[in-house]
């Protein structure tokens, strides 16, 4: 299906006139005819001019202007700013997809899935995730003397062990102790256990001076 550009190109060249020749016939700029050609009617000025434009042009090649309008009617449309666009681009937004209260509620619906999908996510990743377990000293890379002191906090139903000995919590989680180790570099491990025998680890690597 041609458009009115290229019905106006090919009525030109069969006479074998130049953009030149049309622009000196016409008055019309040859960036203007160009824009013709192209179907680019966003680079004319108002959308009354192009139409002036199209039929001058149609009417100095020798084609039917009734034909040509018509043509440009089926492509293009008019805005409510006076600019020339694709038909297409004015349809209207499907009403079904207007917000109406039957949208609102699957909206609220879907916020209130996705929280209770959440809570339910977070539940079976503490259940399977193990005990929490926090260590506040010594931190990563710390210089320590020994004997080497360890703090933090645990679930309180856990079992603890540092460098796999038991170590005592109180009523709150909380756990102290001291390790003897030797001058140089060490690893001091913290594992805790609870009932179902799931357990998390905790590694803090020192130097002891």
């Amino acid at each position: 299906m041609k458009s009115v550009g290229e019905l106006l190109t090919e009525s030109r060249r069969r006479r074998g006139w130049s953009l030149e020749q049309v622009s000196g016939k016409t008055k019309i700029q040859k960036r203007y005819l160009k824009a013709i050609e192209g179907s680019r009617f966003d680079r004319l000025p108002t959308g009354a001019a192009v139409k002036g434009f199209i039929r001058n042009y149609a009417l100095a090649v020798g084609t039917d202007v009734d034909t040509v309008m018509a043509m440009f009617r089926r492509d293009f449309v008019e805005d409510d700013k006076g600019r020339i666009i694709p038909r297409g681009l004015t349809k209207p937004i499907d009403s079904s997809f207007a917000f109406t209260p039957r949208t609102a509620l699957m909206a609220a619906m879907a916020v209130l899935i996705v929280v209770i999908l959440g809570f339910f996510g977070r539940q079976i990743y503490i259940f399977y995730s193990g005990p929490r377990l926090e260590v506040a000293v010594p931190s990563e890379g710390d210089r320590v003397t020994s004997p080497v002191r360890i703090e933090g906090k645990v679930t309180t139903d856990a079992v603890l062990k540092v460098n796999s000995k038991d170590v005592p919590l109180d009523s709150e989680g909380r756990f102290e102790t001291e390790i003897q180790l030797t001058t140089g570099e060490h690893t001091i491990v913290v594992t805790a256990e609870d009932r179902k025998e799931r357990q998390r680890s905790v590694q803090r690597f020192v130097v002891v001076e």
